[in-house]
């Protein structure tokens, strides 16, 4: 009988040790969720304001240029008056967005290809890692737009980053929560099209 009596104290032992050991894990996993879940959050909001700053620089520029051309005295063509009203769109958000309390954050710009881009997190923090030939995009990425007048849209990349071959004009950003717990970085997809 003690021996019934011990196997089942044994056996109600292990069983807490790995209930708990369980518990540990789903609240583990759990941290991790709500993480991903906030880098997530995070990367939309940083690239929904690109893009709302893109559309209003596309329509700041098309006004511009329609006062000029009914005047008669535009100094410059519409592509760039594009190029100039979105790089300042841009310009701003990456100004505005240093100011943030929760994050590290670095827009930029630049001539790239799609193997260094998969690598810049490798660099260590994404927050001040770009690629080489890239710059702040408080320098200005009016040049890294490509806009499409016929079908309205703008692209914030040229080239094509799946062939993999050849250059490509990029914009991205790296972001590095300030506890260190979160970081990544993020492009515009060639295929993403802002209309405006």
């Amino acid at each position: 009988m003690r021996g019934f009596i011990t196997f089942v104290l044994a056996a109600a032992f292990v069983l807490a040790v790995f209930s708990i050991y369980g518990a540990a894990k789903t609240e583990d996993s759990a941290a991790q969720v709500q993480k991903l879940e906030k880098k997530y959050y995070f990367e939309m909001d940083v690239k929904r304001a690109i893009g709302e700053g893109v559309r209003q620089g596309a329509a700041e520029a098309e006004a511009e240029f329609a006062k000029c051309a009914a005047e008669g005295n535009c100094k410059k063509g519409l592509s760039e008056y594009m190029r100039e009203k979105i790089g300042e769109r841009i310009s701003t958000l990456a100004l505005y967005l240093e100011g943030d309390r929760d994050w590290d954050i670095a827009l930029w710009c630049g001539k790239t290809s799609g193997d260094e881009l998969e690598g810049i997190a490798l660099r260590g923090n994404p927050a001040t890692a770009m690629c080489v030939q890239c710059k702040s995009a408080k320098e200005g990425c009016g040049g890294f737009v490509d806009v499409d007048f016929a079908r309205r849209v703008v692209r914030l990349q040229k080239g094509d980053v799946f062939l993999g071959t050849g250059e490509i004009s990029a914009i991205g950003f790296g972001a590095a929560e300030k506890n260190g717990e979160v970081y990544f970085e993020s492009y515009f997809p060639p295929w993403l099209e802002i209309k405006y």
